[in-house]
């Protein structure tokens, strides 16, 4: 299973919705819990498996226009 979402959303802090913030992070971060979740069924059915979820440099370093989108990934 690979996981490979985000919106990398640039919107100043100030300009930045909770509505904006609330997509970004349900791409980012509540659909790698569903994605896992579903791919944790198959895997323990079969036995075996490997999930992959990928970061961002956002992640560990957010910039300037990127809250939501570094908060979603972190």
């Amino acid at each position: 299973c690979l996981f490979n979402a985000g919106s990398n959303v640039n919107k100043p802090l100030l300009e930045t919705t909770e509505k904006l913030f609330f997509k970004a992070w349900e791409l980012a971060c509540y659909a790698g819990f569903l994605v896992g979740r579903e791919a944790a069924k198959h895997m323990s059915t079969r036995g075996r498996g490997t999930m992959l979820f990928t970061g961002a440099t956002a992640s560990v370093r957010g910039g300037k226009g990127f809250a939501a989108f570094s908060a979603a990934k972190f």
